[in-house]
């Protein structure tokens, strides 16, 4: 039988304590200047650190931000414009909101298996679940490791399908694609959606997320994101304080 040894006090998951002793006086001013400011939702700070999230990620890169990565995925499938019925393909290991978002909009979640080794979608089962009434794929990036966007791509493409990359548990990665170029995990697809909780890889003060459309038309659609609801009965937007905090996160690694 297996022994579990003690320790105490435990191990944290993420130890942001010991991370943000480096840099808590600049936290603690991004705070107060906030404060200061007056702009308790959106404002600067918010349209900052969505410029920089997408220098960050390469050329050409949109960022809205939104309330968390729930509201993400949810108006990223809004602004395919799909159908109640329509089907999305999704994988099964994931948090639960990737498929929430999906049946909460009248769509059909159609799930699929991982491959052992990256924990993304195993593109021979895709390929198996694809129908005529596929509407969109949901790769879901975990770990910093992404599915095999090559092959899941070539497959979209050839079947007109738009690919929603679910990036909450991948920001940083980049992936090399067969013809050379390495990009940001979240810009090889149509869209993309981001998450920053604190057991995500950049985390932020509260819950939030980021939605990342890849066109002009699509950017268009979710325009009413941030703070109105011309499409939906939900609002969704982000805090000032929340961004300015966030901006400094990544000083810690420094």
């Amino acid at each position: 039988m297996a022994q579990h040894l003690p320790f105490d006090p435990p191990i944290p998951m993420v130890d942001l304590v010991g991370q943000h002793a480096r840099i808590q006086s600049e936290l603690d001013e991004a705070l107060l200047r906030a404060s200061h400011q007056a702009h308790y939702i959106q404002g600067p700070d918010v349209a900052a650190f969505a410029g920089e999230l997408s220098a960050y990620l390469g050329e050409g890169v949109h960022t809205i931000p939104c309330a968390n990565g729930t509201d993400a995925l949810q108006i990223a499938l809004m602004a395919l414009g799909l159908q109640p019925g329509d089907e999305v393909i999704t994988a099964t290991f994931t948090y639960v909101a990737t498929a929430e978002v999906i049946a909460l909009l009248g769509l059909t979640p159609v799930l699929v298996d991982v491959e052992p080794g990256t924990f993304s979608l195993d593109l021979d089962q895709v390929r198996a679940a694809v129908t005529p009434r596929t509407k969109a794929i949901v790769p879901v990036h975990l770990y910093g490791q992404g599915a095999d966007m090559d092959a899941l791509l070539a497959l979209a493409n050839e079947r007109g399908i738009p690919v929603v990359e679910d990036t909450a548990q991948a920001l940083g990665a980049r992936y090399t694609l067969r013809d050379g170029r390495t990009l940001a995990l979240g810009t090889l697809g149509t869209v993309a959606a981001r998450a920053f909780f604190r057991r995500k890889t950049w985390v932020a003060w509260a819950t939030v997320g980021r939605y990342l459309p890849a066109t002009p038309r699509l950017r268009n659609e979710s325009a009413w994101s941030p703070t109105t609801a011309k499409k939906s009965s939900t609002a969704t937007t982000w805090w000032a304080a929340t961004a300015a905090w966030t901006r400094c996160r990544p000083r810690c690694f420094a």
